[in-house]
């Protein structure tokens, strides 16, 4: 293969490989602590200790659930 059609494909590797990455664009000044980037075509916003809570929730949620049964009489909720 010549040197053009190599570095086609190489490029074209690069483009596929950046639609599914995450590009840190920068630190946002206005919000302490909070990420702007660009994952494919869309700009997202990352904030670690949101993920942090995600990421402890959804173990929680995985590992421990609840045991639930149905009531005989249901419980009515009236708003006050």
């Amino acid at each position: 293969m010549t040197n053009k059609v190599l570095l086609y494909f190489r490029q074209e590797e690069e483009k596929e490989m950046n639609k599914h990455s995450l590009q840190i664009i920068g630190l946002l000044k206005s919000h302490h602590g909070v990420w702007l980037g660009r994952y494919g075509g869309q700009i997202v916003i990352y904030h670690p200790i949101r993920a942090q809570e995600m990421i402890i929730y959804h173990r929680l949620m995985t590992h421990h659930s609840l045991p639930t049964e149905k009531l005989e009489q249901p419980i009515i909720l009236n708003a006050r």
